[in-house]
């Protein structure tokens, strides 16, 4: 067993294997959102959508604030790897959303012929392909202007900090339940640094 554990460590450690889950998680989106689009209302779809979407911005904020962070265990580990090392490929082994997909099509009523249930399962899965997008190429290309800029310096102050700004693509969730924190002037100025070079400091709660 634990040989297999190592093994899925290895890979989610991989470029290829990174490659692989943004193609599953994408193909993931489209695929409801099709479904969606060809249960009847577009109206009702695009609600989905952006429902859903929304719902993926709480969901990564709650992620990241107790499963990476709050509770030690592998996810913690992994993540604190990720605080040293930001440009290391981390994902979740490649055929693990489409699995869970399948799962959610399967038990969920709808999830394939109702407009506005496949179009929020759209929308959540847009958000992470989004969260994909902007946190790892994010620290390979250090985001600087509009319109990543500013919410990419809140992102790095949480390499600084990281017991504050849980929210990757969004701030909101950090200011209602106050863990955002205002990156100072001097360093927004030096947004270029990813912290790589830091050790993470343990949040105390």
């Amino acid at each position: 067993m634990k040989s297999i554990v190592a093994a899925i460590d290895r890979m989610a450690q991989t470029w290829w294997n990174y490659i692989g889950a943004f193609i599953g998680d994408t193909s993931v989106s489209v695929f409801f959102a099709i479904c969606a689009f060809w249960a009847g209302s577009a109206w009702l779809a695009v609600a989905g959508i952006v429902g859903g979407w929304a719902f993926y911005t709480l969901l990564e904020w709650l992620v990241h604030n107790y499963a990476y962070h709050k509770v030690k265990g592998r996810p913690h580990e992994l993540h604190m790897l990720h605080h040293r090392k930001p440009t290391l490929p981390l994902a979740l082994p490649f055929f693990t959303t489409p699995l869970l997909a399948l799962v959610l099509a399967l038990v969920i009523p709808g999830a394939t012929t109702m407009a506005v249930v496949a179009g929020w399962l759209s929308g959540m899965w847009a958000g992470f392909v989004y969260y994909g997008f902007f946190h790892h190429f994010g620290h390979l290309k250090r985001f600087r202007r509009w319109p990543f800029g500013k919410l990419w310096t809140h992102h790095l102050m949480h390499h600084v900090q990281n017991d504050c700004n849980y929210g990757v693509t969004t701030t909101l969730w950090d200011r209602v339940f106050g863990t955002y924190r205002a990156v100072p002037e001097r360093r927004r100025r030096r947004s270029g640094n990813d912290g790589e070079r830091r050790e993470p400091r343990e949040s105390a709660a």
